[in-house]
């Protein structure tokens, strides 16, 4: 079940996950990967960490917006190898 206070928890928690998108368009566009890969892969080990919390706990606001943050970075961390330069 989920209660209103879920809700707007999902909303706010999906807004921030989304945050990543930019970084993701513009590696894409400029194929071009000037981040941090440990930086990427430290907030996706946290995020995994906060989905297994939210699934124990049966927080659907946790497991959803992390693991949107989560395939964010998955993504970030997949375009930035696939374009880093050699």
């Amino acid at each position: 079940m989920i209660f209103p206070s879920e809700s707007r928890m999902i909303f706010v928690g999906l807004a921030m996950a989304f945050s990543g998108l930019p970084q993701a368009f513009r590696i894409f566009l400029r194929r071009s990967s000037d981040v941090s890969l440990s930086m990427f892969l430290i907030l996706l080990v946290g995020q995994g960490c906060w989905v297994w919390y939210g699934l124990s706990h049966r927080s659907p606001s946790l497991v959803v917006m992390n693991a949107a943050a989560a395939a964010i970075n998955a993504a970030i961390i997949t375009l930035a190898i696939r374009f880093r330069r050699k």
